[in-house]
């Protein structure tokens, strides 16, 4: 008798019992519609967050048996059987396939039925046909009459409760040859495992890995792998889960998937996968990592007052208080625009000295290297005021996988009013009788104004005044000469003024001047000798 084979690369044999075959003698009725085939394994596709290696998507055309009744071949017999549908089944799972008989004939064939007995282990849950049971536990299916090439479908249902290879057998009622159903009853189980660093560093890359396996019998179908990653997790290039349809996997085959992911901030983050496959889900055991992170701080003292043209000196200090190394640390100083930073030293004087790379209010970067969490790197800074008003020294702290951080700190720049009072007579010695002129100036010789500056002239005894002018107004009472005061003398500026006396006596003299200011309070005083004679 012939056989037929399915497409699968597993045999199932069309078998005719003997207890049905007194009227089949010598006929070849079973036999395949399709040829075998094998499938070779293509290669593993690369995806952007994971790799899977990819198998065969197994066979899922139906399964067509045949027998075509009473010659075995359609040209000549009345009747074509047909069994239709999948030749794997999962166990416990209902399967559905349909027999179709055709008339072969141009003329009506009537009162056709079928007849079967469930192999054990498979249990028939519906049908279609009417069934009516036999004694010696078989049934009778009925498919009444068929027209000249008319067919009929009976669907039928039936459940597999034990693994392995299970044949099926039916037999046409009236001269009953034989029709066999090759089927396979399988059960899939999926398994999947997650592997992940228990600890990683921001500015690392999180990879994880995850192993799905068929450790059951046939294939397991439709197989889709889906991570939802935890909030501040992604993958490499941004996405928020990691989706994966891995295919069909035969048993004892495995997909393996590669995902990626960075961490946007510290902290513990916990992920787990689920693998889905017609029907049934399973999840991974969780993975945990905690993410840790270096981080900034910096501080920068330094004195709250000083002069213009001192040296101002500050101290930086920059301490990593995370718990991964601050990599590639790095300091911007910079001075606002009273000043500039003119030096810069490690603390600890281990390392050089800084070359400083700008002048004036410019921006100085100094590296730091790596810092180890609790560990602390400061310099000491030295700033100059070019002019009254507030120095800030302004520390901008970088590193690695690290938020910037700033601090600063501020030091009023304080002016100085200096007065230099000179008075120096034009001529010396004087003929009795002649005029003698004395120059008088104040200079401000410090580095702010100085207010409300007053000078006075005293003409001593030999002497008699005779007039006066200069920058302000001269009024004399007597020995005494006012001069108006100079409400505002700018740093580095002079005021004058001149004073004409006459000699009227023999005699060494002296010339006195005197000059305060709203910071001079204790009056400055100046005398200059002249010889009368």
């Amino acid at each position: 008798m012939q056989r037929a084979y399915s497409r699968s690369l597993r045999t199932a044999a069309c078998v005719l019992p003997m207890a049905f075959m007194s009227t089949l003698a010598g006929l070849t009725g079973c036999s395949s519609d399709r040829p075998d085939s094998d499938y070779a394994e293509p290669s593993s596709s690369a995806i952007q967050t994971s790799h899977v290696s990819r198998a065969p998507a197994a066979p899922r055309d139906e399964h067509l048996m045949t027998l075509a009744y009473p010659t075995g071949d359609r040209s000549t017999s009345t009747l074509l059987v047909e069994q239709v549908g999948g030749n794997e089944v999962r166990l416990n799972h209902d399967y559905r396939y349909g027999l179709r008989v055709t008339n072969l004939t141009a003329q009506t064939v009537r009162g056709i039925t079928l007849r079967s007995r469930a192999p054990e282990g498979l249990r028939v849950v519906k049908t279609t046909a009417t069934t009516q049971p036999l004694s010696d536990g078989q049934n009778v299916y009925t498919v009444g009459d068929l027209g000249p090439r008319e067919s009929r479908v009976i669907e039928m249902t039936v459940n597999p409760e034990r693994e392995g290879a299970m044949d099926e057998c039916y037999a046409i009622s009236y001269q009953p040859p034989t029709f066999c159903m090759a089927l396979r009853v399988v059960n899939p189980v999926i398994r999947v495992t997650a592997r992940g660093p228990a600890e990683a560093d921001i500015c690392e890359d999180v990879v994880y890995k995850y192993t799905v396996s068929n450790t059951g019998t046939g294939f397991a179908r439709n197989v889709t792998f889906r991570d939802t990653l935890p909030e501040g997790v992604t993958t490499v290039d941004g996405k928020n889960v990691v989706a994966i349809d891995l295919g069909d996997i035969p048993e004892g085959q495995r997909r393996d998937v590669t995902a990626r992911l960075r961490a946007s901030r510290p902290g513990a983050f916990s992920s787990e996968a689920i693998v889905s496959s017609e029907g049934d889900v399973i999840r991974s055991q969780a993975i945990s990592t905690t993410i840790h992170a270096p981080k900034l701080a910096v501080a920068v003292k330094g004195p709250d007052q000083d002069y213009v043209g001192k040296e101002v000196g500050y101290q930086v200090t920059v301490t990593n208080t995370g718990d991964a190394p601050a990599r590639d640390a790095a300091v911007r100083l910079a001075a606002s625009d009273v000043g500039r930073v003119i030096a810069v030293n490690p603390a600890d004087g281990a390392r050089p000295a800084v070359t400083l790379a700008t002048a004036g209010t410019g921006g100085n970067d100094v590296s730091l290297g790596t810092i180890k969490p609790g560990e602390s790197r400061t310099l000491n800074v030295t700033a100059t005021g070019n002019q009254g008003g507030v120095l800030s020294l302004n520390a901008a702290a970088t590193a690695a996988c690290s938020e910037r951080v700033a601090q600063s700190a501020q030091t009023r720049i304080q002016t100085i009013a200096a007065l230099l009072l000179e008075a120096v007579d034009e001529a010396d010695p004087v003929r009795v009788g002649d005029n003698v002129i004395y120059d008088i100036a104040v200079t401000n010789q410090g580095t702010g104004p100085d207010t409300n500056v007053r000078v006075t002239a005293t003409v001593p005894e030999g002497e008699q005044f005779v007039s006066a002018n200069g920058a302000t107004e001269a009024s004399a009472n007597g020995s005494t000469v006012t001069f108006a005061p100079v409400a505002t003398l700018a740093a580095k500026q002079t005021v004058r003024w001149k004073v004409v006396v006459k000699a009227a006596h023999v005699g060494d003299v002296q010339f006195r001047v005197n000059a305060s200011s709203d910071s001079v309070k204790a009056p400055a005083e100046k005398t200059e000798p002249t010889k009368l004679y």
